[in-house]
């Protein structure tokens, strides 16, 4: 689980004010929780403390129950959170966590303010094999072999389109070329849902490990001239329009070898 406010830690010499405010910003997925340590942020002496938020942020333990807010907790009690937002923001910075550090007599030590944006990402396959790549399929992180079977199936683009030709064969390429390529490749969308632009300093990539880098290959978007975004040697690479729903072609290089496993995961990633 990702953590927020990882870094940061209460310096009580940081100000000689009796009030001390710290205020950050961050960046939320659409149902992916992510972690707060309470204790790591508090003074020394806290003992209380109150969560306040605005917009749709829910707040939850390890053991999900949800937390109170506007109202005296236990820090011993409540040592760290969960925030969860189930829809994106429709505005940067329309929802807020605000922590109020207090000791045994309600005195506040420090208060920390969270502006959060949520933003949806989806990357999304043809999972049940229709031919058709269906939005947010609850099966595209899933693969079962079979007729019946889900998870989208990825071809080896090892022939050379043109028999008699001396080109090279397709799988030394690093481009798409023409449409004899395309009945060689798979296709994942990457859909943006909510804002236009990502909060200043946020950017999108696409990862794999170095494992999966070695066997497949992704272009861009087909309009465009289709390099190579991710293959042997690059395994990270940043999805430069946000606003819109991209369309990406992927291919095999190699065959799975007997006992490996057999399926390949990629992801999308914020960076900050």
């Amino acid at each position: 689980m990702r953590k927020l406010l990882e870094v940061e830690r209460f310096d009580e010499r940081r100000s000689a004010s009796k009030e001390r405010s710290q205020n950050y910003e961050d960046v939320l997925i659409v149902g992916q929780p992510v972690q707060i340590s309470l204790k790591k942020l508090a003074p020394s002496q806290t003992k209380l403390i109150i969560l306040n938020t605005s917009g749709e942020v829910e707040l939850f333990t390890s053991t999900d129950q949800i937390v109170s807010t506007q109202t005296p907790l236990s820090l011993e009690q409540f040592p760290e959170i969960n925030l969860l937002s189930r829809t994106f923001s429709d505005q940067i910075k329309d929802r807020s966590l605000q922590i109020s550090f207090q000791d045994d007599n309600g005195r506040q030590l420090s208060l920390v303010k969270l502006k959060l944006t949520v933003v949806r990402v989806c990357l999304d396959i043809d999972a049940d094999r229709d031919g058709v790549i269906d939005e947010d399929n609850p099966q595209k992180a899933d693969w079962k072999w079979g007729i019946n079977g889900h998870g989208a199936v990825l071809l080896v683009n090892s022939d050379r389109d043109i028999v008699y030709s001396n080109q090279e064969d397709d799988d030394t390429k690093r481009l798409i070329k023409g449409l004899l390529d395309l009945k060689d490749f798979s296709f994942m969308i990457v859909r943006k849902t909510g804002l236009r632009d990502l909060p200043s300093g946020y950017e999108l990539y696409l990862s794999v490990n170095k494992d999966i880098g070695k066997k497949i290959r992704i272009y861009d978007e087909l309009d465009r001239d289709s390099y190579e975004l991710i293959g042997p040697g690059r395994i990270r690479a940043k999805i430069r329009d946000t606003n819109r729903d991209i369309l990406l072609a992927i291919e095999g290089l190699s065959y799975p070898q007997p006992f490996t496993q057999k399926w390949w995961e990629v992801e999308p990633t914020f960076l900050k």
